[in-house]
C-alpha cells in the first residue's frame, strides 16, 4: 500500500475519502502522549480501510490534524488525551 501526503506520479482512479480518529491517553505520571504511535496507528488504518473497502492500491493527499484535551480521570483528576484526525483519497493504480 502506497501512502503519501501528495498526489501520485503515475496515473490513478480516485475512489473514495478514508478517514479515522485515534486518541491516545497521556503515558503515566509524565503527561507525555505517544504522539509518533498515534500517527503511524493512523496511517495503517487508513491503509486497511481504503484496502479492505475500496481494493485501493494507495492512500493519496493525506491530511492530519490533532488537538490534546483535559479531562477528567476516574479518581476526579486530570487526564490529558492527544486525538489525532486524519484523511486521505483511496486510489486504484491504472496498470
Amino acid at each position: 500500500m502506497i501512502t503519501s501526503t501528495g498526489p501520485l506520479s503515475e496515473p490513478y482512479e480516485t475512489i473514495s475519502v478514508v478517514y479515522c480518529v485515534i486518541s491516545k491517553k497521556a503515558n503515566g505520571c509524565s503527561g507525555q502522549h505517544d504522539v509518533m504511535g498515534a500517527y503511524d496507528q493512523a496511517i495503517k488504518l487508513l491503509s486497511k480501510s481504503a484496502k479492505d473497502l475500496y481494493k485501493a492500491d494507495a492512500v493519496i493527499c493525506l491530511t492530519f490534524q490533532y488537538r490534546v484535551s483535559i479531562g477528567k480521570s476516574c479518581g476526579g483528576g486530570s487526564e490529558g488525551f492527544f486525538e489525532l484526525y486524519a484523511q486521505g483519497t483511496a486510489v486504484r493504480l491504472k496498470r
